[in-house]
Protein backbone atom coordinates (compact mmCIF):
# COMPACT_ATOMS: atom_id res chain seq x y z
CA UNK A 1 0.00 0.00 0.00
CA UNK A 2 1.53 3.37 -0.98
CA UNK A 3 2.28 6.01 1.62
CA UNK A 4 -0.09 8.96 1.97
CA UNK A 5 2.11 11.95 1.12
CA UNK A 6 4.62 10.62 -1.40
CA UNK A 7 2.64 7.68 -2.81
CA UNK A 8 5.82 5.71 -2.16
CA UNK A 9 6.15 1.94 -1.91
CA UNK A 10 8.96 -0.35 -0.73
CA UNK A 11 11.56 -0.88 -3.44
CA UNK A 12 10.39 1.94 -5.71
CA UNK A 13 13.53 4.07 -5.14
CA UNK A 14 17.16 3.73 -4.01
CA UNK A 15 17.83 3.98 -0.24
CA UNK A 16 20.46 6.75 -0.53
CA UNK A 17 18.50 10.00 -0.58
CA UNK A 18 19.35 13.61 -1.39
CA UNK A 19 16.78 15.86 0.31
CA UNK A 20 16.06 19.35 -1.05
CA UNK A 21 13.39 21.90 -0.17
CA UNK A 22 12.63 23.30 -3.61
CA UNK A 23 11.30 21.38 -6.64
CA UNK A 24 13.65 23.42 -8.83
CA UNK A 25 16.61 22.13 -6.84
CA UNK A 26 15.33 18.57 -7.30
CA UNK A 27 15.13 19.08 -11.05
CA UNK A 28 18.57 20.70 -11.08
CA UNK A 29 20.09 17.79 -9.16
CA UNK A 30 18.37 15.29 -11.48
CA UNK A 31 20.00 17.02 -14.46
CA UNK A 32 23.42 16.25 -12.94
CA UNK A 33 22.86 12.50 -12.81
CA UNK A 34 24.55 10.13 -15.23
CA UNK A 35 23.09 10.83 -18.64
CA UNK A 36 21.33 14.00 -17.52
CA UNK A 37 17.70 14.45 -16.56
CA UNK A 38 16.67 12.45 -19.62
CA UNK A 39 18.13 9.34 -17.99
CA UNK A 40 16.64 10.01 -14.55
CA UNK A 41 13.27 8.66 -13.54
CA UNK A 42 10.51 10.88 -12.15
CA UNK A 43 9.10 8.56 -9.50
CA UNK A 44 6.33 10.79 -8.23
CA UNK A 45 5.19 14.40 -8.19
CA UNK A 46 2.37 13.97 -5.70
CA UNK A 47 1.44 17.21 -3.89
CA UNK A 48 4.16 19.05 -5.76
CA UNK A 49 7.00 17.10 -4.12
CA UNK A 50 8.84 15.59 -7.07
CA UNK A 51 11.19 12.69 -6.49
CA UNK A 52 13.69 11.32 -9.00
CA UNK A 53 15.88 8.27 -9.18
CA UNK A 54 18.99 7.76 -11.23
CA UNK A 55 22.71 7.14 -10.92
CA UNK A 56 25.60 9.35 -9.89
CA UNK A 57 28.96 7.89 -10.85
CA UNK A 58 27.14 4.61 -11.37
CA UNK A 59 25.60 4.54 -7.88
CA UNK A 60 21.78 4.58 -7.58
CA UNK A 61 20.40 7.58 -5.69
CA UNK A 62 17.07 9.20 -4.91
CA UNK A 63 16.43 12.93 -5.09
CA UNK A 64 13.44 13.93 -2.97
CA UNK A 65 11.75 17.29 -2.53
CA UNK A 66 10.53 17.92 1.02
CA UNK A 67 8.89 21.31 0.73
CA UNK A 68 9.48 24.06 3.27
CA UNK A 69 9.43 23.72 7.04
CA UNK A 70 9.96 21.12 9.74
CA UNK A 71 6.49 19.49 9.52
CA UNK A 72 6.99 18.81 5.80
CA UNK A 73 10.51 17.45 6.30
CA UNK A 74 9.30 15.17 9.10
CA UNK A 75 6.44 13.71 7.06
CA UNK A 76 8.63 13.09 4.03
CA UNK A 77 11.44 11.49 6.03
CA UNK A 78 9.03 9.29 7.99
CA UNK A 79 7.54 7.92 4.78
CA UNK A 80 10.97 7.36 3.23
CA UNK A 81 12.07 5.44 6.31
CA UNK A 82 8.91 3.32 6.07
CA UNK A 83 9.87 2.18 2.56
CA UNK A 84 13.54 1.48 3.26
CA UNK A 85 15.57 4.70 2.93
CA UNK A 86 18.82 4.38 4.86
CA UNK A 87 21.08 7.38 4.16
CA UNK A 88 20.02 11.02 3.89
CA UNK A 89 21.90 14.18 3.00
CA UNK A 90 19.89 17.38 3.26
CA UNK A 91 21.00 20.35 1.13
CA UNK A 92 19.13 23.56 1.97
CA UNK A 93 19.46 27.29 2.62
CA UNK A 94 19.91 28.82 6.06
CA UNK A 95 20.02 32.22 7.79
CA UNK A 96 23.33 33.32 9.29
CA UNK A 97 23.44 33.67 13.08
CA UNK A 98 27.19 33.79 13.71
CA UNK A 99 28.35 37.30 12.70
CA UNK A 100 31.39 36.00 10.80
CA UNK A 101 29.32 34.14 8.18
CA UNK A 102 28.89 35.57 4.70
CA UNK A 103 26.45 35.00 1.88
CA UNK A 104 27.27 31.72 0.21
CA UNK A 105 29.02 30.33 3.27
CA UNK A 106 28.75 26.57 3.68
CA UNK A 107 27.93 24.68 6.88
CA UNK A 108 28.25 20.99 7.59
CA UNK A 109 25.86 20.42 10.47
CA UNK A 110 26.90 18.35 13.47
CA UNK A 111 23.85 19.09 15.63
CA UNK A 112 20.54 20.90 15.19
CA UNK A 113 18.85 22.48 18.20
CA UNK A 114 15.20 21.39 18.30
CA UNK A 115 13.63 24.82 18.72
CA UNK A 116 10.85 24.03 16.24
CA UNK A 117 7.50 22.63 17.29
CA UNK A 118 7.75 19.49 15.17
CA UNK A 119 11.03 18.28 16.68
CA UNK A 120 9.88 19.10 20.20
CA UNK A 121 6.73 17.07 19.58
CA UNK A 122 8.76 14.13 18.27
CA UNK A 123 11.08 14.28 21.28
CA UNK A 124 8.30 14.63 23.86
CA UNK A 125 9.79 15.73 27.15
CA UNK A 126 13.22 14.30 26.43
CA UNK A 127 15.92 16.97 26.55
CA UNK A 128 18.24 15.51 23.93
CA UNK A 129 20.35 17.10 21.23
CA UNK A 130 19.54 15.87 17.71
CA UNK A 131 22.86 15.07 16.02
CA UNK A 132 23.78 13.88 12.57
CA UNK A 133 25.92 10.95 11.56
CA UNK A 134 29.62 11.66 12.02
CA UNK A 135 30.81 9.56 9.09
CA UNK A 136 28.51 11.34 6.65
CA UNK A 137 29.37 14.76 8.10
CA UNK A 138 33.08 13.99 7.84
CA UNK A 139 32.63 12.81 4.26
CA UNK A 140 30.86 16.08 3.41
CA UNK A 141 33.75 18.09 4.87
CA UNK A 142 36.29 16.04 2.92
CA UNK A 143 34.31 16.30 -0.33
CA UNK A 144 33.83 20.06 0.08
CA UNK A 145 37.52 20.62 0.74
CA UNK A 146 38.41 18.49 -2.28
CA UNK A 147 36.17 20.78 -4.35
CA UNK A 148 37.95 23.85 -3.00
CA UNK A 149 35.10 24.89 -0.70
CA UNK A 150 35.87 26.08 2.81
CA UNK A 151 33.21 24.98 5.30
CA UNK A 152 32.15 25.82 8.82
CA UNK A 153 31.30 22.79 10.95
CA UNK A 154 29.01 23.05 13.94
CA UNK A 155 25.46 23.44 15.16
CA UNK A 156 22.38 25.15 13.78
CA UNK A 157 18.96 25.86 15.23
CA UNK A 158 15.90 24.56 13.43
CA UNK A 159 13.09 27.09 13.80
CA UNK A 160 9.50 27.65 12.73
CA UNK A 161 10.04 31.41 12.28
CA UNK A 162 13.38 32.98 11.40
CA UNK A 163 14.87 34.66 14.47
CA UNK A 164 14.90 38.38 15.10
CA UNK A 165 17.98 40.32 16.21
CA UNK A 166 17.58 39.49 19.91
CA UNK A 167 17.08 35.78 19.21
CA UNK A 168 20.04 35.71 16.83
CA UNK A 169 22.27 37.22 19.49
CA UNK A 170 21.13 34.64 22.02
CA UNK A 171 21.75 31.77 19.61
CA UNK A 172 25.16 33.13 18.58
CA UNK A 173 26.16 33.41 22.25
CA UNK A 174 25.63 29.64 22.53
CA UNK A 175 27.75 28.87 19.47
CA UNK A 176 24.94 28.36 16.97
CA UNK A 177 26.05 29.14 13.42
CA UNK A 178 22.76 29.52 11.59
CA UNK A 179 18.99 28.99 11.66
CA UNK A 180 17.28 26.63 9.25
CA UNK A 181 13.83 25.16 8.70
CA UNK A 182 14.23 21.40 8.70
CA UNK A 183 17.43 19.73 9.87
CA UNK A 184 16.42 18.86 13.46
CA UNK A 185 13.45 16.61 12.55
CA UNK A 186 15.63 14.78 10.03
CA UNK A 187 18.22 14.05 12.73
CA UNK A 188 15.55 13.04 15.27
CA UNK A 189 13.81 10.61 12.92
CA UNK A 190 17.05 9.10 11.59
CA UNK A 191 18.32 8.48 15.13
CA UNK A 192 14.98 6.99 16.16
CA UNK A 193 14.93 4.72 13.11
CA UNK A 194 18.51 3.62 13.70
CA UNK A 195 17.75 2.77 17.34
CA UNK A 196 14.83 0.58 16.25
CA UNK A 197 16.55 -1.24 13.39
CA UNK A 198 17.10 -4.98 13.78
CA UNK A 199 20.63 -6.09 14.75
CA UNK A 200 21.31 -7.26 11.22
CA UNK A 201 19.80 -4.18 9.59
CA UNK A 202 21.63 -1.43 7.73
CA UNK A 203 22.53 1.71 9.67
CA UNK A 204 20.33 4.75 9.19
CA UNK A 205 22.45 7.85 8.74
CA UNK A 206 21.64 11.52 8.17
CA UNK A 207 23.67 14.66 7.49
CA UNK A 208 23.01 18.21 6.37
CA UNK A 209 24.90 20.62 4.13
CA UNK A 210 23.57 24.19 4.29
CA UNK A 211 24.40 27.38 2.46
CA UNK A 212 23.85 30.90 3.79
CA UNK A 213 21.30 32.72 1.68
CA UNK A 214 20.20 35.30 4.28
CA UNK A 215 22.28 37.73 6.31
CA UNK A 216 21.11 39.84 9.20
CA UNK A 217 24.02 42.12 10.08
CA UNK A 218 27.00 41.41 7.81
CA UNK A 219 27.35 42.09 4.11
CA UNK A 220 29.61 40.46 1.57
CA UNK A 221 29.94 37.04 0.01
CA UNK A 222 32.43 34.22 0.20
CA UNK A 223 34.97 34.15 -2.65
CA UNK A 224 34.72 30.34 -2.74
CA UNK A 225 30.92 30.30 -2.80
CA UNK A 226 30.01 27.05 -4.63
CA UNK A 227 26.34 27.98 -4.94
CA UNK A 228 23.52 25.48 -4.53
CA UNK A 229 24.65 23.59 -7.63
CA UNK A 230 28.08 22.95 -6.17
CA UNK A 231 26.63 21.71 -2.89
CA UNK A 232 24.21 19.39 -4.67
CA UNK A 233 27.16 17.82 -6.49
CA UNK A 234 29.12 17.46 -3.24
CA UNK A 235 26.15 15.76 -1.58
CA UNK A 236 25.73 13.35 -4.49
CA UNK A 237 29.45 12.52 -4.32
CA UNK A 238 29.07 11.60 -0.64
CA UNK A 239 25.91 9.55 -1.14
CA UNK A 240 27.68 7.62 -3.87
CA UNK A 241 30.84 7.02 -1.84
CA UNK A 242 31.76 4.89 1.16
CA UNK A 243 29.81 5.40 4.36
CA UNK A 244 32.88 6.52 6.30
CA UNK A 245 35.68 8.47 4.65
CA UNK A 246 38.41 10.82 5.71
CA UNK A 247 40.99 10.87 8.44
CA UNK A 248 38.62 11.90 11.23
CA UNK A 249 36.43 8.84 10.72
CA UNK A 250 39.48 6.64 10.70
CA UNK A 251 40.62 8.10 13.99
CA UNK A 252 37.24 7.55 15.60
CA UNK A 253 37.07 3.97 14.38
CA UNK A 254 40.61 3.29 15.57
CA UNK A 255 39.76 4.53 19.05
CA UNK A 256 36.84 2.18 19.57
Amino acid sequence: MPTILLRAEPGDRPPDVLLVEDPEDAERAASFLDGGQGRSNLISDHRGLPSFSGRWSGHPVTIQTTGLGAPAVAMVVEELLMIGARRFVRVAPAMAVAPRLRLGGTIVVLAASATDGTSRTLLGRQQVAPVGDFALADALVQAAQAAGVDVDVGSVATVDVLPDAVQRAELAAHGVLAADLGTAPLFVLAARGDARRPPDGARIRAAALLWIDQLATVEGSRPDDPGPEGLLRIALDVLSGPQASGCLSAKVDAGR
